[in-house]
């Protein structure tokens, strides 16, 4: 199984431009290794010449009892590890796509234990400014993510919507917020 999650620079037509040959890239490009998808969709951005254009894509492989992941310029990917009820910040660094041209990009292999949480997000969520002009902030994700690792994945993601509409109180956010949530709920 394969799991996305990106965030296009900008906002309306030409950020969906961005998303959109993004997309027909990840229906057309043979999943080899993630950073092989990355690396191909970055030269696909980049030979179109969408000008300033980015696109940031986090990209899982989930295998058996291991995920592979790799990143275009996104935010960390949260991994609760439930036997320690910790979650732990995964920074993997790489240039949004559409940036150089030929970028490589790295991969990391964690295992993974039942019940241990993988969250992939937007920076719309961390980035939430409210009334006092205060952010959200990837602390208190990774807060949040200890205090529920336990629920199920659709809990989970139905809770940080939630958090996020309590700490705007009525404000429209100024960025999308994606949230991505895979839970490991048996050994097979």
């Amino acid at each position: 199984i394969y799991a996305v999650c990106g965030d296009a620079t900008g906002h309306g037509t030409s950020a969906g431009m961005v998303v959109s040959v993004t997309k027909s890239a990840l229906n057309g490009l043979p999943f080899i290794s993630t950073s092989y998808v990355l690396e191909n969709i970055n030269n696909i951005i980049k030979k179109i010449k969408l000008g300033s254009l980015r696109m940031s894509l986090n990209i899982c492989k989930i295998e058996k009892s291991k995920i592979t992941m790799s990143s275009a310029a996104m935010p960390p990917i949260y991994h609760y590890v439930a036997k320690s009820n910790k979650c732990k910040e995964i920074a993997i660094q790489g240039l949004p796509l559409g940036g150089l041209k030929n970028e490589k990009y790295d991969s990391v292999t964690k295992k993974v234990e039942l019940n241990d949480v993988f969250i992939l997000l937007s920076d719309g969520l961390p980035e939430a400014e409210n009334y006092d002009k205060e952010i959200y902030d990837y602390e208190r994700v990774k807060k949040f993510i200890e205090k529920n690792g336990k629920k199920s994945a659709t809990e989970i993601k139905d809770l940080m919507l939630k958090e996020v509409d309590i700490w705007l109180d009525g404000l429209l956010p100024d960025d999308d917020v994606t949230i991505v949530v895979i839970k490991r709920n048996n050994i097979k």
